[in-house]
């Protein structure tokens, strides 16, 4: 049963010329009324009665005291009572069977919009159907409910040429027009917001609270917001154009945002809320082929380009949970030495937007090598390992990106192999598939037996593993080098031969980078050669 506010049944009942006299304050709420009869002998706190001011005569204090009465009567008359009786006093020439059917409409139709809340809570078939409801009890307010990405999930009274009445305030409607056709609260929506506070009374939101021009949109309006371990992730709003919200709506819009409490809880929605952070980054991956709009407000939220040189890397920590990730991700911020734009937590992964390589500077890329061996050291010791897309130009390719770096990630994660330990893993089954069987193998028998021997048994195992070529890569090869009669006996493709190269040892003893290897370098020319074989 919905218990009311006797101030709210007061207002309610204004049109009577209503007046309230409170003496005791525990008999301020109630679930419902009666008729006031000789046969009641003890009178309920939460019950009101409607009597004629006759019938207060036939009372003793003792029944009176701690009661609460609804009865018309003349100002003079009820001076008798005032002391010491709670009651809602309304004009003398009312009809006291108006104000019970006045009393019984209220109850009935708050019980009613209760009960109805509650069934499509257990229903559970998402927010929209109690926003329904709620459009039928808030005529010409706009409701909108938005997540901790401020996008608006669920909304009422949303078709301004027939849901709004006439007398609304235009300025007003056309910002909440503006904001439901853009579909989001923008940054410079959000930066208005703080400049009223509301970022730094968070906690003042946990309840309903009504805000009254001067605000952001400029109109009366009752807010309430949701969080889980001080962390925002909704809130619900009701717009009003045309008064302040009168008590029985604020009751109203109390019930609605009960029952979405109620609904978070029954479906476990609180163990899933996304941080601010975490749902803009969200809202990058899982919505694809967005406005311009939408993509310009999420990189200005999390201060990223619109247009760059992108690549996406997806890194899975272990064991997979949120804790870990935020850890791995606080890491990454800290010393990341990879050119990035940003890390973000997304989930239980954390996403590293990277500036592609083939964008570097000769000084970058001087340093890439070690620092990209920072990197795979880093994630090496935290138990990550990681997934890269490829190049993108627009914060639109995102999405893409993630799936591409997520596919590769589960790939590599399957099928990367230490090459010492290469025919345990093989003959182990490590792995199902192998699209192309790379061994490299210089050109001493010791390396040579090593590697046949691996391809050997790869092919040996072919019921069990899916291996689409093997080839051999030879290294350090020099002319004089006579031909091995090994390579005969293992009938082995050879894809390619390395040769040697006095400037590629020289760099390797100074510990330069293998990318400043001049462009007419033998190995460079063989490198770029097997792979324009490998991708033709």
């Amino acid at each position: 049963m919905v218990k009311l506010h006797i101030d709210l049944i007061a207002e309610s009942l204004s049109i009577y010329g209503s007046k309230v006299n409170i003496v005791d304050t525990e008999a301020t709420e109630f679930t419902g009324f009666k008729l006031l009869s000789p046969n009641i002998q003890t009178l309920r706190k939460d019950i009101l009665y409607v009597c004629e001011p006759s019938a207060l005569y036939k009372l003793k204090k003792s029944q009176i005291r701690g009661a609460c009465f609804v009865c018309r009567a003349q100002a003079h008359v009820f001076e008798k009572y005032k002391a010491y009786i709670n009651a809602i006093v309304v004009d003398y020439d009312t009809n006291t069977n108006d104000i019970a059917n006045h009393l019984a409409d209220l109850f009935s139709s708050m019980n009613d919009y209760k009960t109805r809340l509650q069934h499509a809570v257990l229903l559970q078939k998402g927010y929209q159907p109690l926003f329904d409801i709620a459009k039928e009890m808030f005529p010409g307010c706009t409701i909108l409910m938005v997540d901790s990405g401020y996008n608006i999930v669920c909304s009422a009274n949303t078709d301004f040429e027939n849901d709004i009445l006439p007398g609304a305030d235009p300025d007003a409607v056309e910002h909440i027009k503006r904001l439901v056709k853009l579909g989001f609260y923008d940054k410079t929506e959000l930066d208005q917001m703080a400049e009223h506070g509301y970022y730094n009374q968070g906690d003042k939101y946990l309840n309903p609270v009504i805000s009254l021009p001067p605000n952001v949109c400029g109109c009366p309006l009752i807010v309430r917001s949701y969080h889980e371990s001080s962390t925002f992730f909704a809130f619900v709003t009701c717009y009003y154009y045309y008064s302040n919200p009168t008590l029985v709506q604020q009751r109203m819009f109390k019930l609605l945002s009960d029952s979405l409490d109620d609904y978070f809880q029954i479906t476990d929605y609180y163990e899933h809320v996304r941080p601010f952070h975490q749902q803009v980054i969200a809202d990058l991956i899982e919505n694809e082929n967005s406005s311009e709009d939408f993509y310009r407000d999420r990189c200005l939220r999390l201060h990223l380009p619109q247009a760059g040189d992108f690549r996406l890397g997806l890194i899975y920590v272990s064991p997979s949970n949120s804790v870990r990730a935020s850890h791995c991700a606080l890491q990454l911020k800290a010393w990341c030495a990879v050119k990035n734009y940003g890390v973000f937590q997304y989930g239980s992964t954390v996403i590293l937007l990277m500036v592609d390589w083939d964008s570097y500077s000769v000084r970058e890329t001087v340093d890439a090598d070690k620092n990209w061996q920072m990197l795979s050291d880093t994630l090496r010791d935290i138990g990550a390992y990681m997934g890269i897309s490829l190049s993108f130009k627009h914060i639109s390719g995102l999405s893409n990106a993630y799936h591409q770096a997520a596919e590769a990630a589960k790939q590599g994660h399957k099928s990367n192999i230490d090459g010492e330990a290469g025919p345990e893993q093989l003959n182990r089954r490590v792995m199902s598939s192998i699209d192309m069987l790379l061994v490299v193998s210089d050109m001493s028998a010791r390396s040579l037996e090593t590697a046949c021997g691996i391809m050997d048994v790869a092919k040996r195992g072919e019921d069990d593993i899916r291996i689409g070529k093997s080839c051999l890569v030879l290294n350090r090869v020099k002319e004089d080098n006579p031909k091995d009669e090994l390579l005969e006996k293992a009938n082995v493709e050879v894809i390619a031969r390395f040769p040697e190269d006095p400037v590629l040892n020289k760099f390797d003893r100074e510990g330069r980078s293998l990318l400043e290897l001049p462009d007419e370098s033998g190995c460079v020319l063989e490198a770029r050669r097997l792979v324009e074989e490998i991708l033709a």
